[in-house]
């Protein structure tokens, strides 16, 4: 099933979260970039090659990188509890803003996905 560009899991099928590597593979040789639209004005998140992962409302996928709005940087350096206990907390409790802007490198992305896909424990 699509949405625009974007497959809506309802099944074990991919999403673009799960092909974004290849994805960007591919943006580099193509100079393209994943096409991220239908996920504008949902919060999601967004690993990089670094310890930090930003989360936050995608308002803009451009060339140079992604910009979101009302989010916070996880910093698994200084954080003890996991990257992904973090996310669970946030998709059941909502996200605590620290930021009201963020602009993410494209070349520094591995990963985005929809907070709202985050699967809880103990919820089908």
């Amino acid at each position: 099933m699509t949405q625009g560009n974007c497959l809506l899991r309802n099944d074990n099928r991919a999403t673009p979260a799960d092909n974004l590597f290849s994805e960007i593979e591919h943006t580099e040789m193509n100079s393209e970039i994943p096409d991220l639209t239908c996920w504008t004005d949902q919060v999601v998140i967004v690993e990089t090659d670094t310890d930090k992962t930003f989360i936050g409302t995608l308002v803009e996928n451009t060339s140079a990188g992604l910009k979101l709005t009302d989010g916070l940087l996880f910093d698994q350096a200084h954080h003890r509890v996991p990257l992904e206990q973090f996310l669970i907390e946030c998709a059941e409790h909502g996200l605590s803003s620290s930021r009201r802007s963020q602009w993410v490198r494209i070349q520094r992305v591995i990963a985005v996905s929809p907070l709202a896909e985050i699967v809880i424990p103990g919820r089908s």
